[in-house]
């Protein structure tokens, strides 16, 4: 009789929760947004309640067979969205209403507090303050509803290292039908984290950071460095960031250290274009000491010790007839070497003391899609789409003479029913001032391609395929002067000492993500195939031929601030055999925007 009434008792409780949800779902709520929190793991009151049941529903079979076949609760936001979807589309109906309120709802890290580790994590967390939340707001009371500005915003705020998630909600005005009140939702993440690194050579590191410094939203870092076969100590470096300075949307970043034979010194303060008519401004200033590797070459040859400066402004103008903004800049860059390897007209570009002024012009146009599980492992992600068109002119002051830069960048992306599609093309040439004589040409083409979520709940899949094609033609010798192949560009795996001036690589990768979260670590198993081709023909498919195969695991636990853990096993291939391999390697990944269509300071292709 006890058991009949307990499963009384949950049905009772499934339907307060249902209904619950159904009122939820169609109360006076404007945006759609508070809708998608039932997928997206922002704890409520229900997930309380659906908690309470079922730890009171565990301590009996028949009752844990009704909750099981009843609430079925998601496993998590990483399983959610399939498709990479527009959110703009849910404030449509907003547009042009007035912003009557903004109200900032904090949440700590975790809202249920169920076991003793979420409860310290808690206790010893620094929440976020009010007056950082607001001053990464696009929108002020008085402000119209624009959908583009509220997508924007949101993805501003989830790239934030400390905010694991953030919401919009629209509410009616009581006193006015063409108003709305704001309520913007955050929740906090972990940000006290460690990292660190270390070579067979002896050369190590462990660094100290946090990401949200006594909740201004601020980072700071301190590393050291040692050797740990003859315990040497190497130094330390001491790094500060600011991404947005007293809410004027300037980052600053503050870096001063040493490492064995390495130095760091100097600051960088930047602004990008934000909303379509905007501006941009920076300026950074730099000492550098460190070894340099000369291609061609197997051991270090020296140490190089470097000044540079850079200044930058640019504007945009949003052009409503193009939907579009049009933008114009300029950059100034200086570069002066104190020790260097041997340098001529022709050897060793890249060390050479150089002044330059670039102009650049263009129009631009850019939004975001939301979905997960593309490089994160459950939290919402945002992924750019539009366009830019550019044209990039200037002039270089060099050590052995003259040039005229010319340039252009062409980049386009978008999503369709297939996924998310993206080509750039961009290329640079320097002109000799004195005779006209062309040096220095770079191509550089790259197509990537990011399918929609396939599987069931259990198992999802996603992939990444990339075309990645760079050509240098004019070049000189020496260091900048030829490319090899790089971990970024692929083939990964790698260790064969090749070089050229014509590379062509196509990656793919297929990631399968798990529902195992074990503390919520999240796992991502993966395999690869990558094809390269790398030499001086200027047709790509007469230069050899190089191929890398492997597989590998990501672990990451999107609540923490840590970088994401890689595991890679993997094998060369080549038309004649076996390649030399990197066939395991261990290293820490940084979670970043990987494409974007916003304006830079203007700047030539890099040969790399």
């Amino acid at each position: 009789m006890i058991i009949s009434n307990k499963i009384l008792l949950v049905l009772i409780i499934v339907f307060s929760y249902y209904s619950r949800c159904y009122a939820q779902n169609n109360s006076s709520i404007i945006s759609n947004d508070t809708l998608l929190q039932n997928f997206e793991n922002l704890p409520s009151e229900s997930e309380y309640l659906l908690d309470s049941l079922r730890i009171t529903t565990d301590k009996h079979k028949a009752l844990k067979f009704i909750y099981d076949a009843v609430i079925r609760p998601a496993k998590g936001n990483a399983l959610s969205k399939t498709k990479i979807t527009d959110e703009r589309e849910m404030y449509e109906h907003l547009r042009g209403k007035t912003i009557r309120d903004i109200t900032i709802d904090r949440k700590d890290i975790y809202q249920d507090n169920s076991n003793f580790i979420k409860r310290v994590a808690n206790k010893l967390h620094y929440p976020t303050r009010e007056r950082t939340i607001r001053k990464d707001l696009l929108v002020s009371i008085g402000d119209k509803v624009d959908p583009d500005i509220i997508v924007a915003n949101k993805h501003l705020l989830t790239s934030r290292k400390y905010i694991y998630n953030s919401y919009f909600t629209f509410t009616p005005s009581k006193h006015d039908s063409t108003s709305v009140d704001l309520v913007v939702t955050t929740n906090d993440n972990w940000t006290l984290s460690a990292d660190g690194s270390t070579s067979f050579g002896g050369n190590s590191n462990l660094e100290i950071y946090d990401a949200n410094f006594i909740g201004l939203g601020n980072q700071l870092s301190v590393t050291t460095h040692f050797d740990w076969k003859d315990f040497n100590y190497g130094g330390n470096t001491i790094e500060y960031t600011v991404p947005n300075i007293a809410g004027s949307f300037f980052k600053g970043n503050f870096i001063a250290g040493d490492d064995f034979d390495n130095s760091d010194y100097g600051f960088c303060v930047s602004k990008e274009f934000i909303q379509p008519t905007d501006y941009e401004m920076g300026a950074e200033a730099y000492y550098r000491r460190s070894p340099y590797h000369l291609q061609y070459e197997d051991t270090i040859k020296g140490v190089m010790e470097v000044n540079l400066m850079d200044v930058w402004l640019g504007s945009s103008k949003y052009i409503d007839r193009f939907n579009s903004s049009l933008y114009a800049n300029v950059r100034y860059s200086y570069r002066y070497f104190k020790e260097r390897p041997y340098v001529d007209i022709n050897t060793n570009h890249a060390f050479h003391d150089q002044r330059f002024i670039l102009f650049g012009i263009g129009i631009y146009k850019e939004n975001f899609y939301s979905s997960n599980l593309i490089y994160g492992f459950g939290v919402k992600e945002y992924l750019s789409a539009g366009f830019k068109s550019e044209i990039i002119g200037g002039y270089e002051w060099g050590e052995f003479g003259n040039d005229i830069i010319l340039g252009l960048n062409m980049k386009k992306g978008g999503v369709s029913d297939l996924g998310y599609f993206m080509g750039d093309i961009k290329s640079s040439v320097n002109i000799n001032a004195l005779n006209g004589e062309m040096n220095s040409g770079i191509l550089d083409l790259d197509m990537t391609y990011i399918s929609n979520l396939w599987g069931n709940e259990s198992l999802r899949l996603r992939q990444f395929i990339n075309l990645n094609y760079t050509y240098g033609w004019d070049r000189g010798d020496g260091n900048g002067e030829v490319i090899t192949f790089t971990d970024a560009s692929g083939p990964r795996a790698l260790s064969e000492d090749v070089y050229g001036t014509n590379r062509m690589v196509l990656n793919s990768e297929t990631v399968y993500f798990t529902s195992f979260r074990p503390l919520g670590f999240r796992f991502a198993f993966y395999s690869f195939v990558d094809i390269g081709t790398l030499g001086y023909n200027r047709n790509p498919f007469n230069n050899d031929f190089f191929s890398t195969l492997g597989v590998g695991v990501r672990i990451k636990n999107d609540r923490l601030i840590f970088s994401t853990i890689q595991l890679r096993l993997g094998i060369g291939i080549g038309k004649n055999g076996f390649l030399d391999s990197e066939y395991i390697r261990t290293q820490s990944l940084s979670k970043v925007d990987k494409i974007r269509y916003i304006p830079s300071k203007p700047q030539a292709v890099s040969f790399l």
